[in-house]
């Protein structure tokens, strides 16, 4: 919208397109105070770390991260979800993936859904791109 002086600006609301190098991922940058650094479709930078959108596949074969499936990050894990044990694996099983201590992966939401955000703290952006690309 153009300002008195003719320039165009943003509301603090609205996101727009930062890193080029994200850009093919659909990261945009928000403004304002709300601790949000970075977001993608599967993911949010905040200044803790990474909350991260995840689809969990109980009674897998083996435990890992699988991918990306639409706007989550599909992870097998072992354990049926009974009684909170396949929590517990996907927890495990995030941490050894990132290489983090297993209090620094908190569920946001999600924890009686296969849809679940946790939060990891510690870990950046560009860590869970390397991973999902495969590099260590």
């Amino acid at each position: 919208m153009p300002t008195s002086r003719g320039t165009h600006h943003l509301p603090r609301e609205v996101p727009h397109v930062c890193c080029k190098s994200l850009v093919g991922f659909g990261a945009v940058q928000r403004r304002g105070g709300y601790g949000i650094i970075l977001t993608m479709g599967y993911l949010t930078e905040t200044a803790e770390g990474v909350i991260l959108n995840v689809r969990a596949q109980p009674r897998s074969s083996k435990a890992g991260i699988d991918g990306l499936l639409g706007d989550a990050v599909k992870v097998r894990i072992k354990c049926a979800p009974v009684d909170g044990k396949a929590n517990k694996e996907l927890v495990e099983t995030l941490a050894d993936e990132f290489g983090i201590a297993k209090s620094s992966v908190v569920f946001k939401s999600g924890e009686t859904s296969k849809q679940k955000r946790l939060l990891l703290r510690g870990v950046s952006a560009a860590d869970v791109e390397r991973k999902l690309k495969g590099e260590k």
